[in-house]
């Protein structure tokens, strides 16, 4: 994996987080419960197995908002260097999805923690997505 692939995963990571605190920020700036309050999106989720689906090296779970548009996408990469599978960040992603974001956690538990913090088994995750 190319030191520029990753540094485009973590450039695209780490803008994806200002918004998101951008758009929290707003959140609490408006007359409603800030985050506390589930946005104006019905989240849906969906699991994808490894397994199952060729070419895709982790699980992936995916949260979107269920309404037309496009929307922004956002990363999470959970604890322990993403051994942690997605569902036990369930509420949280739910949240987040239902304020328009895609939140994609890919994670697996048979592996190398200490590898997975050096996150370049991202880069074939998004290129199974995109």
């Amino acid at each position: 994996v190319s030191t520029q692939s990753t540094w485009g995963v973590l450039t695209m990571v780490s803008w994806s987080i200002i918004f998101l605190l951008a758009r929290g920020f707003y959140c609490l700036q408006s007359n409603s419960d800030g985050p506390w309050e589930a946005g104006p999106f019905e989240p849906k989720h969906k699991f994808y197995n490894r397994f199952l689906i060729n070419g895709l090296d982790h699980e992936l779970d995916v949260w979107v908002p269920d309404g037309p548009g496009t929307f922004p996408v956002v990363y999470f990469l959970g604890g322990l260097g993403g051994i942690i599978p997605g569902i036990a960040y369930d509420t949280v992603m739910k949240r987040i999805a239902s304020y328009g974001f895609i939140v994609m956690d890919p994670w697996v538990i048979l592996s190398n923690p200490v590898n997975n913090y050096q996150a370049e088994w991202l880069v074939s995750v998004q290129e199974w997505v995109e």
